[in-house]
């Protein structure tokens, strides 16, 4: 087998047989579990599916489309979605922090009307590439704070979420091995458009580039039962899907008062407006620039009003094959996602032409919010997303 994988790898790149085995071995291993669940390349060459050796249980090959392989688009006013690839950047730090708006909305004025169409089934990432650092704000809601039984906070709670457990928007969520109490959080959630170190609430504004939805799925046993920090039921893989798209500030008119909710299998568990957050974005962004520098693309997340699992009498968590659907009023958002045990979500990881395939509903289902009159058009800027052609094999673990 391995002189057939040889032949379909870069020259050099593959390495012995021994040091490939050795390092499956490792990755298969229990003192790898740390990491189980991400995408391991098989040194970035191609693979023909059939020569994938198949295991048993949770640890199988499959081939899975890279993100490092997801491609930039946008949603233009008319509806359509385009390939934004030749535009020639991705959605990260150097994009916001370099005038990437203004540069995006200059091309896609020259080019959107040539570009390629990207077809409606395909599969879409994150909103923007993986930031330096997701930021989260505990008990921004006095209701969630009065449900959790906790004191309503006199400055914001700040807690970090790992980048690696950001997704897309209506991949499936994974419920992480011996989880028993995985909840849900509808959240509105900012990117920071420039770098931010002491800024006034005056001057906040000027630092954010725009607006996204996201939830911010936590495991509340490991969260607030297993000592430490909240960090530990917040990081999971699959437990930060953004988007599916961000938009920018000039396409909402009042950040402050957005009606956000979540359903779960059809029956609203939360229901609430951005009204009633104790602090507000200008302050968030104030605020944290005290205690570290905020880099172009970084995420903030301003928090979940009540109607968590958390908080019902008595508690309800999620199961495998429960549906969550979501969405932030004037996002045009609504993201749709499965619960999926760890072993199922690793053998359903693969969809058809770049599209996920995990549940009959993985697709976007969003409408266009009207703009205001007189504000000038920014394209907003859809995930980037799977592209057919990518080939290439990954090891999941």
């Amino acid at each position: 087998m391995f002189e057939k994988l040889s032949k379909a790898q870069p020259i050099g790149r593959m390495g012995t047989p021994d040091e490939v085995a050795a390092a499956a071995l490792f990755l298969c291993s229990d003192e790898a579990s740390f990491i189980t669940g991400s995408a391991y390349p098989v040194d970035g060459g191609t693979l023909d599916h059939s020569l994938a050796p198949s295991r048993t249980h949770s640890h199988e090959t499959h081939s899975l489309w890279s993100p490092r392989s997801e491609k930039p688009g946008l949603l233009l006013a008319d509806g359509r979605r385009i390939d934004a690839a030749d535009f020639g950047s991705d959605y990260d730090e150097k994009f916001f922090g370099g005038d990437g708006l203004a540069r995006l909305a200059a091309w896609a004025a020259q080019n959107a009307a040539g570009a390629p169409t990207v077809d409606p089934g395909v599969r879409l990432g994150p909103c923007i590439a993986r930031p330096s650092k997701i930021i989260c704000i505990g008990l921004n809601y006095a209701d969630h704070a009065k449900e959790s039984g906790a004191e309503i906070p006199k400055e914001p709670i700040l807690f970090f979420k790992a980048t690696s457990s950001i997704t897309g928007p209506n991949d499936p969520l994974i419920i992480p091995r011996h989880s028993r109490k995985t909840d849900w959080e509808v959240e509105l959630a900012f990117v920071i458009g420039r770098k931010a170190a002491y800024v006034t609430e005056d001057d906040a504004m000027n630092h954010v580039a725009g607006y996204v939805l996201h939830n911010d799925y936590s495991e509340r046993e490991w969260q607030l039962e297993r000592g430490g920090q909240w960090v530990k039921g917040k990081s999971c893989d699959s437990f930060a899907p953004l988007g599916p798209f961000l938009v920018t500030p000039d396409e909402i008119a009042d950040a402050d008062n957005l009606k956000l909710w979540l359903k779960v299998n059809g029956q609203v568990r939360q229901n609430s407006t951005t009204a009633q957050m104790i602090f507000k974005v200008p302050q968030l962004v104030s605020y944290i620039s005290q205690f570290m520098t905020l880099l172009p693309g970084d995420v903030i997340s301003t928090g979940t009003p009540p109607g968590v699992g958390l908080g019902l009498k008595p508690p309800v968590y999620l199961q495998p094959g429960d549906i969550v659907e979501l969405g932030v009023e004037a996002l045009a958002n609504r993201a749709r996602s499965r619960s999926l045990p760890r072993e199922k979500a690793l053998g359903n990881v693969r969809g058809r032409e770049g599209a996920c395939s995990s549940h009959p509903s993985s697709r976007a289902r969003d409408t266009r919010g009207r703009r205001r009159r007189g504000v000038p058009a920014v394209p907003k800027l859809v995930p980037r997303y799977f592209p057919k052609r990518d080939d290439r094999a990954y090891l999941l673990l």
